[in-house]
């Protein structure tokens, strides 16, 4: 059974069916995504140039799609 606070679930499953690169280590990779998901809140709420979210948000799946 999956653990409500595990995060990196989601991301070793998607390393172990080759979904995800395994270049990262699963809690690290959660960890920056959770991370990136938050601050793009924080922008979203401020005066943010909606084209630095995109930017932020494309990098964030860039690295999933390495």
């Amino acid at each position: 059974m999956v653990k409500a606070n595990d995060k990196s679930y989601l991301i070793r499953k998607g390393q172990q069916t080759v979904e995800f690169p395994c270049d990262y280590d699963a809690e690290v990779l959660a960890g920056s995504l959770h991370n990136t998901l938050l601050g793009i809140r924080v922008l979203a709420r401020t005066s943010a140039i909606k084209e630095k979210v995109h930017r932020i948000a494309d990098f964030s799946l860039a690295i999933l799609n390495k």
